[in-house]
């Protein structure tokens, strides 16, 4: 892990879509019925085809702009780039809509500043094995806040870190990735200690 560049996904790590999108569908009228559930459709009380076709409306509108950070990326992502000279890759299955891409990079720049080498968008909820495919074995870090893409990394010989979120703190069988943690600054520490060495 002596390179310098990290691979993140954006929603759910670098910036809350959830709490963007709660806001939006306030907007669009509509109102949670079920704050346990993870599922949209399920949250609003909407049919499975209505919620999809809402995350796809949200997912491709200004409010991409209006993202906000977690406070705790919003501190370390930073520090980590100042500190230690680290890079970061985003890859994140928003929308691979120019429109879309663009402002995705205008969200995330204007929040982190000029910390990101690249900032890879696909197609809405698009698997990213192919995108990860290219670092095979090449000992990145890989930040996730989804499961299966954590133990994806894993498998291809990444540093897979999933940030413990609500909906992925179910018990899983294959859990493979390399650590489970609650903030960015656990990453910055375990950067520490390698940069020091």
């Amino acid at each position: 892990m002596k390179n310098k560049i990290i691979l993140t996904d954006a929603d759910g790590v670098l910036v809350s879509w959830i709490n963007g999108f709660h806001q939006w569908m306030n907007d669009q009228g509509f109102m949670i019925v079920d704050e346990s559930q993870y599922d949209i459709h399920k949250k609003f009380g909407i049919s499975k085809k209505q919620g999809n076709k809402l995350c796809w409306d949200f997912s491709h509108s200004n409010y991409i702009m209006t993202l906000k950070p977690f406070e705790d990326a919003k501190t370390y992502v930073p520090k980590i780039a100042n500190d230690f000279g680290y890079k970061f890759r985003v890859i994140t299955s928003l929308s691979d809509d120019e429109k879309v891409t663009r402002m995705r990079k205008v969200n995330l720049e204007s929040l982190f500043g000029p910390v990101f080498e690249d900032i890879l968008c696909l197609p809405h909820g698009d698997n990213k094995h192919n995108a990860l495919l290219q670092y095979q074995n090449l000992n990145y870090i890989w930040v996730e806040d989804k499961i299966q893409n954590a133990n994806l990394g894993t498998a291809m010989g990444l540093y897979s870190f999933l940030i413990d979120r609500p909906y992925n703190q179910v018990n899983h069988e294959y859990e493979i990735f390399y650590r489970r943690i609650n903030s960015w600054k656990e990453i910055y520490e375990h950067l520490l200690l390698i940069e020091s060495e």
